[in-house]
């Protein structure tokens, strides 16, 4: 008997074809996630715009899902899926592109006071605080003084959520909303009815509730978005192996890159040092040495 194929909501090709036809549920997802309601304006919301991929180490990055919510706040969305140093770096060089396209723009500097922009990160590895979410901006770690209050990011622990959840389903409804959107994240496309309970009678209207069900099974019944899934899955085990084989080489090249990526677009060397974990000498020698 040929085994069933099972697949997790969370993964990039299944997560957009369901979030980007219920939008009403991604957005209610980010609003229950970051308390992003004093941005959050659903008649100006824009979703599903991607940056152009760029390429990082020879691998070609791009966003999962950017969105614009209302007028002045851009959110980007990553599902991580290996707890490397990598991903912090590749995500801050998303947001860094994002700020650039936003001050390049020809915004005076009142207009750019009021535009933001959040990084949520789906994670299925745990956070550095142990907790099922974290919020932060960057600060001095020393003063805790904010160097830059532009950015917000946020790290779900999905993982986590979701044995939460299931340590006692009926109850589920009792847990924050937040824990069980990243529940509903890395469930099956199967467990149909398991995500229904989570969902429960709040996170979505009735009406909303039943959409995004019937979406779930439409694409887990959807041969052409499997075959995509598939294909992105193969294409992710081929990069792990190459990541694993540089590792093995000792090719550590990203930092440098996203550093110069930095400087090139005006960061200063205090708030380099702080996303890199690299010196300020260690980032001036970096600079020199790449004139």
């Amino acid at each position: 008997m040929e085994e069933k194929i099972k697949i997790r909501l969370c993964h990039d090709t299944i997560f957009k074809s369901v979030f980007l036809r219920e939008k009403r549920a991604l957005l209610q997802a980010i609003y229950d996630i970051t308390k992003l309601n004093e941005v959050m304006s659903f008649e100006e919301v824009i979703t599903g715009y991607e940056l152009e991929p760029y390429r990082l180490n020879g691998k070609i990055n791009k966003s999962d899902m950017l969105v614009k919510l209302g007028k002045n706040y851009y959110l980007n969305i990553e599902v991580n899926y290996r707890h490397e140093k990598d991903v912090i770096y590749r995500n801050s060089l998303q947001l860094f592109r994002i700020c650039a396209q936003i001050t390049e723009s020809g915004l005076n500097d009142k207009e750019l006071s009021y535009k933001k922009v959040g990084q949520l990160n789906f994670n299925t590895f745990s956070n550095n605080n142990n907790k099922e979410l974290q919020k932060g901006i960057y600060a001095d770690d020393i003063s805790g003084d904010i160097i830059n209050d532009m950015v917000t990011f946020w790290n779900l622990d999905i993982v986590k959520c979701y044995k939460r959840v299931y340590n006692n389903i009926k109850e589920a409804y009792k847990l924050p909303k937040e824990i069980r959107w990243g529940a509903i994240l890395y469930m099956y496309l199967d467990d149909i009815e398991d995500i229904a309970k989570v969902i429960g009678d709040d996170l979505l209207s009735m009406e909303e509730k039943d959409r995004f069900i019937n979406r779930i099974k439409e694409v887990k019944d959807d041969k052409r978005i499997i075959q995509e899934w598939m294909v992105e899955a193969n294409n992710k085990m081929r990069e792990e192996n190459v990541l694993k084989t540089a590792r093995e080489e000792g090719i550590d090249e990203s930092k440098t890159e996203i550093i110069l990526n930095m400087l090139s677009e005006g960061s200063d060397y205090s708030f380099i040092s702080k996303v890199t974990g690299k010196t300020i000498n260690e980032i001036k020698e970096i600079e020199i040495n790449n004139k």
